[in-house]
């Protein structure tokens, strides 16, 4: 039997501890530079499908160690870790297609933008903003400067299907340290409803991306390092 110490701190503590510490020797390693850039486009322009694809690597990779470290370390009964659903892998892979497609967009978009420079010395400039410095995270539910309809309903569904991922590993983790014999910790499996609804969102997302045309050159000249104007991504 397993203790209940025993299982929280390796059902929990321990995977956040590894995640964590690879965050942590990640931030290291780059010194000087701003762990969140990890979703920043260029490292200033929030991303929203990189945000996306950033929580599910985090909430995956802790599951995944989650049962590994259950089923080696614990008496507890645990599935394999390569027995992880179909849907859960396609969930991911998506979330990783979402952040090629939208890049790809970015750039061939705002790409005029992105090579505009001006000369800040001027008075009609004079509030303007550095072009690296990193613009607030609310701007990743914006297109064009304007709160988008796909961009809230991608953070929306990405919230509730974490939540739901994250509830049911809960559930199941609650109910094989009361039933140690019985229930066998397994890697959650994602519904198939939440899979469809995820994949509509995401598609809705690049699809509205694609459809918004970029600024034309005069306001790119105008707003360009300016809080007029920003790149979405």
């Amino acid at each position: 039997m397993t203790d209940f110490l025993s299982f929280v701190i390796f059902s929990i503590l321990v995977p956040i501890g590894v995640v964590g510490g690879i965050f942590g020797g990640i931030k290291l390693a780059l010194r000087r530079a701003r762990l969140l850039d990890v979703f920043r486009d260029k490292g200033v322009y929030p991303s929203l499908s990189r945000f996306q694809a950033l929580l599910w690597t985090l909430v995956f990779a802790y599951t995944i160690l989650s049962v590994f470290c259950i089923g080696h370390l614990t008496s507890i009964k645990t599935s394999s870790v390569d027995a992880a659903s179909n849907y859960t892998t396609t969930l991911l892979l998506g979330a990783l297609t979402s952040v090629a497609f939208s890049q790809g967009l970015s750039e061939n978009k705002y790409q005029q933008y992105y090579n505009v420079s001006i000369d800040t010395t001027q008075p009609q400039f004079a509030d303007a903003i550095p072009r690296d410095r990193p613009r607030k995270f609310i701007t990743m539910l914006m297109e064009d400067d304007k709160y988008s309809i796909t961009r809230v309903q991608l953070f929306a569904w990405t919230w509730i299907a974490l939540f739901v991922y994250v509830l049911t590993f809960s559930l199941n983790l609650s109910a094989a340290f009361a039933y140690q014999e019985k229930v066998t910790v397994i890697l959650p499996d994602i519904d198939h409803n939440l899979l469809v609804l995820s994949g509509i969102s995401q598609a809705g997302f690049v699809a509205g991306k694609a459809a918004v045309k970029a600024p034309n050159a005069a306001r790119a000249n105008a707003a360009a390092n300016t809080a007029l104007f920003t790149p979405h991504n």
